[in-house]
């Protein structure tokens, strides 16, 4: 992801906050519509089926006083009451979501038993055809059913009532769910949003002041080539990374190539005498506390110009190049090569019996006088070689290896003197 689309996060996060808080608002919304329906639904069912009560206890007194004040009259407004009953029981059937369909037939049924039996009851007494046996029994079915209906009138209150505030509640918990869940979704998107702030301004920052410190390092002219810049984000900022690191990594080979060819015969391709400088410094040191035995050996080619005077300079380097290749390919880990300059060369032996000194240097001295130089024909090489000696120092030692190189040059060249 790049930078440009991690900082449209922001902005797309917080229209998903405002999304979320929107829909919570019409969440809320919507509960308070659907409380509201609740309200037009119930209200009139909860009225309705208080109503029955009353008008029950109603219908019951005007019955109690029909038979009390034998008024028949009465009896006609009892069922007044008891029709509107009946209405107001078609009414809430029609809410079987709601009310006990079942229970309001039971209630229906002992209703119509209830007024049936009270009518006979008045009929008889006013006709005074009432017979005792009859009437007690028909005054107990009355209480009986009375009880019924009366409770059963009630419960159906009681249920319609208990069915609203169960509604409510639940709209109330759902409410809060939606609440909290709204609540909870925009404090993690601004959360969300805060923890990717921070990481793009962090990651981005800190490989900023790496590329920063690398830069500084290449122009100081101290760099340090172990080390590259490292981004994982797959953005602008690894796209340059990746495009430092490739320079850094041509840089490193540049200048691995300059620090070597400072440091090399560029005719010979053997250590040049700078090196051969600093390699006898480093070495005589290590001699100096014994931790090596060291030999100085000097060779250098006999009549080297002539071959230059009789064949011209291009074979004379043509010469020095097949000379450096006979040293090299005879040396090994111990033995350091390098031209000391014009056609004398250097060999730094470390860890060499003095004796097994003098024979390599004997064996690379055959070698040399062996070989077939082409145009120049046979070539011989004199060798001085000096075994280190405690106090001697770089000058000191290489002053020994020349002078017994020149004792070869008189004892007629061609041969290897040596201090051993």
């Amino acid at each position: 992801m790049t930078i440009f689309q991690k900082m449209l996060l922001t902005p797309i996060i917080s229209l998903i906050i405002l999304i979320g808080v929107t829909i919570d608002a019409t969440n809320k919304q919507a509960s308070i519509e659907d409380l509201k329906a609740y309200r037009s639904t119930y209200v009139p069912l909860l009225t309705i089926a208080k109503e029955n009560i009353f008008l029950f206890k109603q219908m019951r007194n005007l019955y109690k006083d029909a038979i009390t004040a034998d008024e028949p009259e009465w009896l006609y407004q009892a069922k007044d009451a008891h029709q509107q009953i009946l209405k107001n029981i078609d009414i809430l059937q029609h809410h079987k979501n709601i009310v006990d369909n079942n229970r309001l037939i039971d209630i229906q049924a002992w209703l119509e038993t209830y007024t049936y039996t009270v009518e006979e009851i008045v009929k008889q007494d006013l006709a005074q055809q009432a017979d005792l046996h009859t009437h007690q029994e028909s005054a107990q079915l009355i209480k009986h059913l009375h009880i019924q209906i009366d409770q059963g009138l009630k419960d159906m209150a009681e249920q319609t009532e208990s069915r609203f505030y169960e509604e409510v509640e639940a709209d109330y918990i759902a409410q809060e769910k939606v609440v909290v869940q709204g609540g909870g979704l925009a404090i993690g998107l601004l959360l969300l949003t805060i923890f990717s702030s921070l990481y793009l301004s962090i990651s981005t920052r800190n490989s900023l002041i790496a590329l920063t410190e690398r830069i500084k390092a290449l122009a100081s002219g101290k760099p340090d080539f172990s080390k590259r810049v490292q981004r994982r984000s797959n953005d602008e900022i690894r796209y340059l990374v990746f495009w430092f690191n490739r320079l850094q990594d041509k840089l490193e080979a540049s200048y691995k190539e300059i620090a070597h060819a400072a440091i090399t015969d560029q005719l010979t391709k053997l250590n040049n005498r700078k090196r051969c400088d600093e390699y006898l410094a480093q070495t005589i040191k290590q001699a100096e506390t014994g931790e090596i035995t060291l030999a100085a050996v000097v060779a250098d080619i006999d009549h080297f110009k002539a071959v230059n005077d009789n064949y011209g300079h291009l074979t004379g380097d043509k010469v020095l190049k097949q000379f450096a290749d006979i040293l090299r390919s005879q040396a090994n880990e111990h033995a350091f090569l390098g031209r000391w300059g014009g056609e004398e060369f250097v060999l730094l032996l470390k860890n060499y019996r003095p004796e097994h000194a003098h024979q390599y240097c004997e064996q690379l001295r055959q070698s040399i006088a062996g070989a077939s130089f082409k145009e120049a024909g046979m070539v011989t090489a004199s060798f001085g070689m000096s075994v280190y000696q405690p106090g001697d120092s770089e000058e000191s030692l290489m002053s020994k290896a020349d002078h017994l190189l020149y004792q070869a040059k008189e004892n007629g060249r061609n041969r290897v003197e040596s201090d051993i």
